[in-house]
């Protein structure tokens, strides 16, 4: 068996219209009366990433070809950065907290560098399949619904905090035991098509990716 060769998503190309669902949930063959019918999210769900980029200046174009050249074919696969606007910035590790400090005097550094402090550790436990899992007031602290955050290689959101316990989806691929919660998760995914990755050139020189790509689910 080949193994999928992960590249590096390109650092420029994160703008535009982007998209973050999840996809190839269960569906219900019928309806009731009303048109409505309780369904439950099979294991099967994935993730798909779209993106409409903003115009790639005429250097970056060349880089951008070869990235989507390495991940034809099924067989490459990107590592994508969720960034999440929305939610507290972590440090550098994806653990939740400060990453530079001043002085003890309160004076920065006149350099711009500083000292560095690790992050809170946040973690959860859960087995294959769960969609909860059980959290202390710190981790209960940093999280919140609508938020995304990584278990391993694994996207997850955060769907409810009710008491206790955090509701989250898609359900956990695989046994986790007491796993550092990472708040900057990262999406493992594959060419949706052939199609996928088509950059349009203006006067033929600036580009504007447009591309599909669907979670790869490593094992």
């Amino acid at each position: 068996m080949t193994t999928p060769h992960i590249v590096t998503w390109p650092f420029y190309v994160y703008s535009g219209e982007v998209g973050l669902t999840l996809v190839e949930q269960s569906r219900s063959v019928s309806q009731t009366l009303g048109g409505f019918a309780q369904v439950v999210g099979s294991g099967a769900q994935r993730w798909q990433f779209t993106m409409d980029a903003n115009t790639l200046k005429p250097e970056w174009i060349p880089g951008y070809r070869a990235a989507i050249a390495k991940v034809r074919g099924r067989l490459g696969l990107f590592r994508i950065p969720i960034r999440d606007r929305f939610q507290p910035k972590p440090d550098a590790n994806g653990l939740p907290g400060r990453t530079r400090l001043t002085h003890s005097s309160g004076v920065t550094f006149s350099s711009g560098a500083g000292y560095r402090r690790q992050g809170v550790p946040i973690m959860a436990s859960c087995e294959v399949g769960a969609t909860a899992f059980t959290a202390d007031a710190t981790t209960r602290a940093f999280l919140y619904p609508g938020m995304y955050f990584g278990l391993g290689e694994d996207l997850h959101i955060v769907k409810q905090v009710e008491d206790d316990q955090i509701l989250f989806e898609p359900a956990a691929r695989r046994k986790h035991s007491q796993r550092l919660i990472s708040l900057r998760p990262t999406l493992i995914a594959r060419m949706a098509d052939d199609a996928s990755g088509r950059i349009g050139l203006e006067l033929g020189r600036w580009g504007r990716p447009s591309i599909t790509l669907v979670e790869h689910v490593l094992t």
